[in-house]
């Protein structure tokens, strides 16, 4: 009997079977930052993830150039106001379904995602008309979920 070697492999689930199937929401959680249980958004089409921040400034401290953040909108639940100090961060250009372009700070952050801690890039963006403030991206999704868009979570 021959086999199609090419074709055996798309019936390989080994590697997927490896990987966590969410929805396209999910809570996650960022330990370092003590911010639980958010919801994020999954967006196979974006390559980066993002979390919204309402403050973003570059300041020198001890002679070292650092970001602060705030995290969230003061409104959301979860909002507690601490300053978060970044000594590594990077500018990059994201690009919008629309073709606009953006230069934003981009961050490495722990993220928990049922009970599994990945780190993850996040660019820093003004999400504060979108209804999730959290999108995770194709560089987290890749590799470690299954993305199934019938389920929410």
């Amino acid at each position: 009997m021959l086999i199609n070697h090419e074709l055996k492999s798309c019936f390989d689930f080994t590697e997927s079977q490896k990987m966590q199937t969410i929805g396209r929401e999910v809570k996650i959680s960022l330990p370092n930052q003590r911010l639980y249980n958010l919801d994020a958004k999954v967006d196979t089409g974006a390559y980066h993830s993002a979390i919204h921040c309402h403050e973003v400034q570059k300041k020198l401290i001890d002679g070292k150039t650092v970001l602060s953040v705030r995290f969230l909108d003061p409104e959301h639940p979860a909002y507690h106001e601490k300053e978060l100090i970044f000594e590594k961060f990077k500018k990059t250009i994201v690009t919008s379904s629309f073709g606009n372009k953006q230069q934003r700070y981009i961050i490495k952050l722990k993220v928990k995602i049922n009970d599994k801690i990945y780190i993850a890039n996040f660019t820093l963006a003004n999400r504060s008309r979108l209804k999730y403030p959290i999108l995770l991206g194709r560089t987290l999704l890749r590799g470690n979920f299954l993305v199934d868009p019938s389920r929410k979570q």
